[in-house]
């Protein structure tokens, strides 16, 4: 095991490629919402299941569905703060507000 601690290896990340794994991580969560759906489509529909099962089914599959809603919204919150950060860190000044400030003769 190596001595560094979590928050060392994370900042051996490259942060392009931190947001591309987040913006993929949203296209998968998009797409395992779509199956929890479908999931509770054929739960609702299916003749087969009491209805105490179809209920406590469908109570484990809305769950899912509302976990899922977060694991989305928190990807959408990192990657927002993944913007804001390289945004910040190139400036939010222009090259003129830079050369502005720089500029001894507006002083």
């Amino acid at each position: 095991m190596t001595d560094r601690t979590i928050e060392d290896i994370r900042r051996l990340l490259d942060p392009d490629g931190y947001r591309a794994q987040l913006v993929n991580a949203k296209a998968a969560l998009k797409e395992r919402l779509a199956g929890l759906f479908v999931d509770r489509d054929l739960i609702e529909t299916n003749p087969e299941l009491s209805e105490a099962t179809k209920k406590m089914a469908m109570e484990n599959a809305d769950k899912q569905i509302h976990d899922m809603d977060w694991r989305l919204q928190e990807v959408d919150r990192l990657i927002a703060n993944c913007d804001k950060k390289k945004g910040e860190a190139v400036g939010a000044k222009t090259p003129a507000e830079a050369t502005e400030k720089e500029d001894p003769a507006t002083d």
